[in-house]
């Protein structure tokens, strides 16, 4: 059996076919995403300076059903939306977490009656 090489434009038009890691992880990130347990949301802050300012620009079902919402209802809505949140310490450091630019935990938050 030997072997092929191809060059020039046939090269070029190979290359697409193999994909980055990140690529492919980036295709199943719905997937992933909706199959997780725990319920996940992924926020973007608007001004970097108000925690007021997260807006909801994804999240997983079961998110959506902790805080007995739909999917649909809580996507595009900012953080200022849900007063009880705002109380909490848990925005703050999401803040700090963003501003030290390195990963944290941010520990746990329970949203509802309790």
């Amino acid at each position: 059996m030997g072997t092929s090489r191809i060059s020039g434009p046939q090269a070029q038009a190979a290359k697409p076919a193999r994909t980055q890691p990140g690529e492919a992880i980036l295709r199943l990130y719905p997937e992933i995403l909706r199959g997780l347990p725990l319920g996940v949301v992924v926020l973007h802050l608007e001004n970097p300076q108000d925690v007021k300012s997260f807006r909801i620009i994804d999240l997983n079902p079961a998110a959506a059903h902790i805080t007995g919402s739909t999917l649909e209802s809580l996507r595009g809505r900012s953080l200022a939306e849900f007063p009880k949140l705002l109380k909490t310490p848990f925005l703050g450091r999401c803040l700090d977490a963003l501003h030290a630019r390195e990963p944290r935990d941010l520990g746990e938050i329970s949203y509802g009656t309790s």
